[in-house]
């Protein structure tokens, strides 16, 4: 980014200077040229720098992320988190590969204006294309979907399980109520209370080490 920005400042400079050759009735048709290139190019470097540091930002904020989960506590919330990140890399990584794909075309397209005519300066081309070709983008938007799916087939099968070990624990409180609740007997009932306590504390030990919460 420091590069960019000093390259941008070398070209304003350097417009600024052959602003000053100006003749009276205005500038020479060669010093506007270099400068209407000069704009050209700081436009272009602007452009690149600003999605540049959009990308670092969002790397930035991807190694907070990682770095916060390698910190939990082995778990099934842990190893959630991690495919939730793992996840949006993909995509962020999809993102670009499509931004990049665009400016190639982009560029191309210049260049290929240049190439049938050589008199052509920078400024004077430019590109129409403004979205990636039908084909092109079906399967970018096909890759997106399978990522999509992958994730969220993944992600469901993690929650099935956490479901299941709230749909057990359930079972065990009624069981419990049923057995405490045809007792009598004050004294076995209380017996039974703290067996039950005992069980359903064990069973909740187990689901934080599995899933990092209780039931």
């Amino acid at each position: 980014a420091e590069q960019k920005e000093t390259e941008i400042k070398t070209i304003l400079d350097s417009a600024a200077n052959k602003e000053t050759k100006a003749t009276e009735g205005g500038l020479i048709d060669e010093e506007a040229e270099r400068l209407k290139e000069a704009g050209r190019k700081v436009s272009d470097m602007m452009k690149d720098q600003t999605r540049e540091r959009e990308r670092l930002q969002k790397d930035l904020e991807f190694d907070i992320r990682q770095k916060r989960i390698d910190v939990m506590k082995d778990s099934t919330a842990k190893e959630l988190a991690q495919m939730s990140l793992d996840h949006d890399k993909e995509m962020e990584s999809l993102k670009r590969q499509k931004e990049d794909r665009l400016k190639q075309l982009q560029d191309e397209q210049m260049a290929r204006q240049k190439a049938g005519n050589p008199n052509l300066k920078d400024y004077q081309t430019g590109s129409n294309i403004h979205q990636l070709p039908k084909e092109e983008a079906e399967m970018y938007a096909e890759q997106e979907k399978l990522l999509n799916e992958a994730y969220q087939r993944s992600t469901a099968d993690l929650l099935l399980k956490y479901d299941s070990l709230a749909t057990q624990r359930a079972d065990l409180e009624r069981k419990w109520e049923e057995t405490i609740g045809a007792t009598t007997d004050e004294r076995i009932k209380k017996i039974l209370e703290k067996e039950r306590n005992l069980e359903l504390a064990q069973f909740d030990e187990q689901a934080v080490e599995q899933f990092g919460t209780r039931r």
